[in-house]
């Protein structure tokens, strides 16, 4: 129990900096937005990966439970549902 109550909120706080969307470090381009969502697309985390152009892209609309950030859990530890596909070329595009 002390470790639900007080390890697990301490962790979360531990990995907040790499947990996540983070929009503003160049890693997602902002393709589309109206009053009701914003779309982006996804780029690959690894450097070597170019976007396919030709390949119809993937929308991904997160969970009203989940919520947005545990799609893209850890991105650099190759942890994320949403940077996964990314990193193998599809063109993804993420709803928020």
């Amino acid at each position: 129990m002390d470790l639900l109550v007080y390890g697990y909120p301490q962790a979360i706080k531990a990995i907040k900096p790499a947990y996540g969307f983070t929009f503003d470090d160049g890693g997602y381009i902002k393709t589309a937005e109206t009053e009701r969502f914003v779309l982006y697309q996804v780029l690959p985390r690894d450097k070597k990966v170019k976007v396919r152009k030709s390949g119809k892209p993937i929308i991904i609309i997160p969970p009203y439970v989940l919520g947005p950030n545990i799609l893209a859990f850890l991105p650099d530890e190759q942890k994320s549902y949403v940077h996964a596909y990314a990193n193998q070329a599809f063109p993804l595009i993420f709803e928020l």
